[in-house]
């Protein structure tokens, strides 16, 4: 009865996570649909740079776990960190994370009560221990190779991206229009980067300054080489 309501708790828990996981990627998808109905890019760059930017419904079930999540989960600026490196910006990323993460730690020693044979109590223990350090372990080892992923994608992404920025601002377009115009050239060819460009873009509409902005794209991708950039532009202008 016990293993029971523990696999019932797990299972619960798993459920929730899942669809944390899926309101995170609904917009993601809407964004795709919209690109294979046949949008337009003039919309859909508006749609981009606007988005974020409308408050979200307070009574949405997303909200509700927000106002509830324990603030080591939603509030951990280092897991924000990481988890906006590996391309997650959303604001319920580092709930959704610390629900894996727990669900982890229980299906693992579980999954081996199950698996482990009952011929020495020494086993058993070894087993139990080994599984609890697995579910330790692997979320933030995966959460560590998906920005090592993304990155690697960045780094790739970035003679392209100066290739065009300097097409642009030799052409005589200003440097913000330059980065705007990278951003929606890119988005197909290099997601990850023109993602991080548009919102670059976006900050600088709102009225944040150029050297801010550009600090922020180191901050949220971590590259080296975007850090190089970033202190050339700003040095520059």
């Amino acid at each position: 009865m016990l293993l029971i309501l523990v696999g019932l708790i797990l299972l619960s828990v798993g459920g929730l996570a899942v669809a944390v996981w899926v309101q995170m990627r609904d917009a993601s998808r809407r964004e795709v649909v919209e690109r294979a109905l046949g949008t337009n890019a003039g919309t859909q760059v508006r749609r981009t740079i606007r988005k974020g930017v409308k408050n979200e419904d307070p009574d949405s079930l997303r909200s509700k776990m927000l106002r509830k999540a324990p603030t080591v989960w939603s509030g951990n600026q280092s897991i924000k960190s990481r988890l906006i490196q590996a391309g997650y910006d959303n604001p319920a990323a580092p709930m959704a994370y610390s629900l894996m993460r727990v669900v982890a730690l229980f299906a693992f020693p579980l999954a081996a009560l199950f698996v482990i044979p009952k011929g020495s109590f020494f086993q058993v223990v070894v087993g139990l221990v080994a599984a609890v350090i697995v579910g330790l372990l692997l979320p933030p080892f995966i959460l560590l190779r998906l920005v090592s992923r993304r990155q690697d994608n960045i780094r790739r992404s970035l003679p392209d991206c100066l290739d065009l920025l300097v097409v642009c601002v030799e052409a005589g377009i200003s440097l913000d229009a330059a980065i705007l115009r990278v951003g929606r050239d890119m988005i197909y060819v290099h997601p990850a980067l023109a993602s991080e460009m548009l919102i670059v873009s976006r900050k600088s509409n709102a009225g944040m300054t150029r050297e801010e902005a550009l600090r922020g794209l180191w901050d949220r991708t971590g590259v080296e080489e975007v850090r190089t950039l970033v202190a050339s532009l700003v040095q520059s202008e």
